[in-house]
């Protein structure tokens, strides 16, 4: 893995509070790729009845996702990264175990990057939740 790349793997699962809270792990990183495991926590029910991971917390994830494969993207390190949009399908609930997060890039501008993301429960290939995102990436000068 290349610096930029281990860099990346870094912030993400060091620096980020959200993702430290939740234990984000990434599984797989290239140029234009992201695999992300998301351990079950108490804290992320939605559905306490039925055991269902909140949606809100599945948005965030395919955010996280997105945002990542388009730090990937660039030779050098990145300034800033925002989102400008995000779409979000939610298909089927994500139950009480571990979630794979995965997350594309389809194209890559001289300063936006729009990627594709999903989310399926670990194990298995059914996918329970997809997005769409578009993100904005301040280089650093």
């Amino acid at each position: 893995m290349d610096f930029k790349l281990e860099q990346v793997k870094k912030v993400v699962e060091q620096m980020i509070p959200l993702h430290k809270f939740l234990g984000v792990e990434v599984l797989e990183i290239e140029k234009g790729y992201v695999k992300l495991r998301i351990p079950f926590r108490e804290e992320v029910l939605g559905n306490f009845v039925h055991r269902h991971w909140h949606g809100g917390m599945l948005s965030a994830m395919l955010d996280s996702a997105g945002g990542m494969v388009a730090g990937t993207c660039f030779p050098e390190l990145f300034d800033r990264i925002s989102t400008i949009d995000i779409r979000v399908d939610y298909l089927r609930p994500a139950k009480d175990k571990a979630i794979i997060a995965e997350g594309k890039a389809l194209r890559v501008g001289y300063r936006t990057v729009v990627t594709s993301m999903q989310i399926r429960q670990e194990g298995s290939e059914e996918v329970l939740t997809e997005g769409r995102g578009v993100f904005n990436v301040r280089q650093k000068k």
